[in-house]
């Protein structure tokens, strides 16, 4: 009996009989697993059956509460700022009260899943959106607020863990990247609903209550959706239930043949042996690859600005010229319909063109966007006079004639500016947003892949609450246009890393991707930058031949 840690202090159980039942190291036992694996640990083409698209969509539910409660906070801070008569410094309050409760929850969040599987927390995280939602509904006060905040953004941090991996875990190696995309795509679908219910409601009475009330009923969806989810068969091997991979395994592929699947991933995690969380900090080796291109990916994500731009979109097109409280959630909500349209675009596309061309066609678009925004925006966008409160902490309604606000941006700027912001959103959704979580759970072992992906989710929440604390007093101070330089800045330094160190991982295996990145048989930064050093060379001869040539031509031209 060979055990496995799971967790700091538990463990489960692979016994050698499962191993010898599975006849590993038997002609017949290898056989029969060529016939699923092609190449270099490459499965070959397998057929989604409805019990997996079922299962994946219905955890995938957590990605449409996730979205929607980070997105709701854009529409609902303009009814807020009246509603408690907020300072800027009370807005940033506000926002990043949501991502203090998910820090503590990317802190224990990798350790309940571990421990108590992904399934069973996916439903207890449900209950929890739930709570955060009456409780923020019902708010008497500023204080009852922030704490419902807190805990919605616990439970959506929990459900960035638990349901990604829970996906990346029960898909096939091929289709993996197009079924974790779906969490993603429920985070932007949760964003489009979250601006379109801030458009209906914004110039309503209490409209804030509506707006973060609508949330409960994809919590409640999914909570009855959990009696279709099967358990994850990584996570039953890693605890020694090796049967019950099996039956769970032939409900997802829709066939019995599933002994090259089950063989694969017991040989995997009985090589693993005992990890500990501790291995994964350590920086050399393949702990320290692992740890760079987590940790890399989730900080850089963050540092380039697209949160908190759709955390405060209508205030910055209030300040673009787009001037009411209907034409900036309507700007906004522009944002989440291209958004959307993208990252269904990517989905399709995500498995056949690979995560890495992804990220690096993308976050260069990112990057060109911002600077050309930086370019054409000239005018210091200083914070202006507020658009009128239509509501006093009563609720009564105030005419919009007192308004005296007048953006100073000219109007061609303003439609520039959207058109800007549309294709930095747009390569972000088809680079970081979707490839980011599907990289993160597929670099990781298969007994710390939760507590791995939590730590890795504690990185991106500390780095989304540092920039949202401090958004509107550097707007205040760089101005727009400084602010859009920085990140044109971060995005350009994004795709050097991406270039160096994040490797390409479509259609591999989870087991053969955690063996390739223990062994180094991925190109390192060394290896990487001889190649693009050789290629530049092979691109400068050719271009002086072309024009040696030309010359040549000129020359004969003449005679």
């Amino acid at each position: 009996m060979s055990y496995l840690s799971d967790g700091d202090g538990g463990t489960g159980a692979v016994s050698t009989s499962d191993m010898s039942d599975l006849d590993l190291g038997s002609q017949n036992g290898d056989a029969c697993l060529r016939h699923r694996t092609s190449g270099e640990g490459q499965v070959t083409a397998s057929q989604y059956t409805r019990y997996l698209v079922l299962a994946a969509c219905t955890a995938s539910l957590g990605g449409i509460l996730f979205g929607y409660d980070l997105g709701i906070i854009a529409s609902a801070l303009i009814q807020l700022r009246c509603e408690f008569s907020l300072s800027n410094t009370a807005k940033e309050w506000v926002v990043t009260s949501m991502l203090v409760g998910a820090l503590v929850a990317s802190l224990t969040g990798g350790f309940l899943i571990d421990a108590c599987g992904r399934r069973r927390v996916i439903l207890v995280n449900s209950c929890i959106f739930i709570v955060g939602a009456v409780v923020i509904t019902a708010a008497p006060s500023l204080a009852v607020l922030i704490v419902g905040r807190v805990v919605l953004g616990f439970a959506i941090s929990l459900a960035a863990i638990s349901e990604t991996v829970y996906i990346a875990e029960i898909a096939p190696s091929d289709k993996r990247g197009r079924l974790v995309t779906l969490n993603e795509l429920g985070i932007v679908l949760g964003f489009l609903l979250a601006y379109g219910v801030g458009y209906a409601f914004v110039d309503v009475s209490n409209g804030w209550r509506y707006m973060f009330a609508a949330s409960a009923l994809p919590a409640v969806l999914q909570g009855l959706g959990r009696l279709v989810l099967p358990a994850s068969p990584r996570y039953l091997v890693i605890k020694g239930q090796v049967d019950e991979a099996r039956k769970c395994l032939r409900q997802l592929r829709g066939h019995n043949d599933v002994e090259p699947e089950i063989a694969e991933i017991v040989r995997s995690i009985a090589d693993e042996k005992i990890v500990r969380l501790r291995d994964l900090l350590q920086c050399s080796g393949s702990a320290g690859r692992r740890l760079i291109i987590g940790g890399g990916l989730v900080f850089l994500q963050q540092m380039t600005g697209q949160p908190t731009i759709l955390y405060y979109a209508p205030l910055i097109f209030q300040g673009l010229g787009f001037s009411s409280h209907s034409q900036a959630t309507l700007a906004s909500l522009i944002l989440g319909i291209v958004k959307f349209v993208v990252a269904v675009i990517a989905l399709k596309y995500l498995d056949s063109l690979g995560r890495r061309r992804l990220l690096l066609v993308g976050v260069t678009v990112m990057a060109v966007a911002m600077v050309l925004m930086s370019a054409v925006i000239t005018s210091d966008l200083q914070p202006q006079p507020a658009p009128p409160c239509l509501y006093t902490n009563s609720s009564s309604v105030i005419p919009a004639s007192n308004s005296t606000a007048a953006p100073t941006v000219t109007g061609s700027h303003k439609w520039f500016s959207l058109l800007g912001l549309v294709a930095y959103i747009a390569g972000y959704q088809f680079s970081f947003g979707p490839c980011t979580w599907v990289v993160l759970t597929e670099i990781y072992p298969s007994q710390l892949r939760g507590r791995a992906v939590a730590l890795a989710t504690s990185l991106n929440w500390g780095a989304n609450i540092l920039i949202s604390a401090v958004f509107l007093d550097l707007k205040g101070v760089l101005g727009v246009t400084g602010l859009f330089s920085i990140y044109a800045g971060v995005c350009g330094f994004s795709v050097l890393f991406i270039f160096l160190f994040v490797p390409e991982t479509k259609g591999r295996s989870l087991e053969d991707i955690s063996q390739a990145l223990s062994s180094g048989s991925f190109k390192n930064p060394k290896e990487r930058c001889k190649v693009l050093w050789s290629n530049c060379k092979g691109l400068l001869r050719r271009r002086r031949q072309s024009f040696s040539q030309l010359t040549n031509d000129d020359e004969d031209l003449e005679t």
